[in-house]
């Protein structure tokens, strides 16, 4: 009987907690249940308190950022029923009628510059009425000598003109006519500084080997592209004496490089900064580009007997570029280098991109820094893109203290994710206090 007492006493007080205890409003769910009519490839719809609120459901429209989108495999017109059902409890649902009207294309208008040969240039197509249903075309080459993909994407092959024809399932297309040039002839160092300093968007092509004499200043934000022609350009210069640095300067054939350049060799060509140059400036140094942007390409670009030398600790340095966001396939650096930072064979910092198919061979490097930087066959530094089926053979480091280190035979220091496999390396190596050791790790570290 005691027992019952308590029990009773117990539950009284739990209910007049329960009753006196604040209680949380729900939340109110509202959505807008008119029918849907789109108009545009994505509509928005709304819903409160946000989408992630709700569960939705149809045939051929899903819901994604508080939008209405259209599914690829959806008809040219429909009528859909749109679930939206409430995650709350007890929860609700309520249907939406979508509907897709067909929406008639009534022309097309095709747009390309001048395009060259060998290169791709992407044509672009402007349909009238801008959200008309159908739009997706068929591409083809009507006349002349010039392959297209179905994404409008043409390559000239030949010197003339070419006749594109852009076709729609709805019955409309439309024909462009496109004049195709030659790049650019360079014959000698004279049309290489002025004609690319004055174009720097041009396309050019390599008729000839050059050699260059006294002080190269490097070409600045090159968005073009140079081929080639597998001619080589010889003895580049750029020797810059100690001096203070207040802003970060790119040293190399280019300053900045967004365009392609392929098919090139280099040979004794020199980039070298002394130890005096001391500031805030960063100094990014290779001998095709200090610096590769988004957009740049470097293919079978080799440099022969290349030196690279910047005594100062606020530079990354590469036997191709300083640092990398571009892609580098194919190309190769062999010669001396000399580095107080991040170094690499290839490139000194790769920020994203591709390094691919590369060989660095027979490269002496001297290091005097005691911090603990990088050094790397390949990159010296990075923090992300791919570096993948690059060969290293004969790298030898020179150090010059016992500080801490990041040597690999491949990559010097990996932060952050980089994709990197099918790399290989003989005879990588470096020497202190005159005891010569291997470098078997392909990254030296990770963090």
């Amino acid at each position: 009987m005691k027992h019952l007492l308590v029990v009773g006493l117990i539950a009284l007080f739990a209910l007049v907690f329960v009753s006196c205890a604040p209680q949380e409003r729900p939340v109110e769910y509202s959505i807008d249940a008119d029918d849907i009519v789109l108009l545009q490839d994505t509509t928005p719809i709304s819903v409160y308190p946000s989408y992630n609120s709700f569960w939705f459901n149809a045939e051929h429209i899903y819901v994604r950022d508080g939008n209405i989108h259209i599914k690829p495999d959806a008809p040219a017109e429909f009528t859909d029923v749109l679930a939206v059902t409430a995650r709350a409890r007890p929860s609700f649902s309520v249907g939406i009628r979508i509907t897709r009207p067909y929406i008639a294309l009534e022309s097309i208008t095709l747009t390309v510059g001048s395009i060259i040969v060998g290169e791709p240039f992407q044509i672009i197509p402007t349909f009238t009425p801008i959200n008309a249903t159908i739009r997706t075309l068929q591409w083809e080459v009507t006349q002349g000598s010039a392959t297209i993909t179905q994404g409008g994407i043409i390559t000239a092959t030949a010197l003339g003109n070419v006749v594109v024809r852009a076709t729609s399932p709805a019955g409309v297309d439309s024909i462009l006519s496109i004049p195709v040039n030659d790049r650019i002839a360079i014959h000698n160092a004279t049309q290489l500084s002025q004609q690319l300093r004055l174009n720097r968007t041009g396309h050019f092509i390599l008729r000839d080997n050059i050699i260059l004499s006294g002080q190269w200043t490097p070409i600045r934000d090159f968005s073009g592209s140079l081929e080639g022609n597998n001619f080589t350009i010889s003895n580049m210069q750029i020797v810059r004496p100690g001096g203070f640095v207040a802003q970060s300067i790119y040293l190399g054939l280019f300053g900045h490089l967004s365009g392609t350049i392929r098919n090139l060799n280099f040979e004794n060509c020199v980039i070298e900064v002394d130890s005096g140059h001391m500031g805030p400036g960063w100094i990014r140094a290779g001998i095709v580009a200090g610096s590769l942007r988004t957009d740049g390409r470097i293919e079978n670009v080799n440099v022969i007997n290349g030196r690279v030398a910047v005594a100062r600790e606020n530079a990354t340095i590469g036997g191709i570029t300083g640092g990398s966001r571009g892609d580098i396939i194919g190309s190769s650096f062999s010669g001396t280098m000399h580095s107080n930072r991040d170094v690499g064979g290839i490139a000194g910092t790769l920020y994203a991109g591709t390094i691919s198919n590369n060989t660095v061979e027979d490269v002496v490097l001297t290091y005097h820094q005691v911090s603990r930087y990088s050094v790397g066959g390949i990159v010296g530094f990075a923090t992300g893109g791919q570096v993948t089926d690059n060969v290293v053979q004969n790298f030898h480091i020179q150090r010059s203290n016992s500080g801490e280190l990041n040597m690999g035979a491949i990559v010097g220091h990996v932060r952050g994710n980089l994709n990197i496999h099918f790399n290989s390396f003989s005879t990588v190596r470096y020497t202190l206090n005159e005891i010569t050791r291997p470098i078997a790790l392909e990254i030296g570290r990770r963090s």
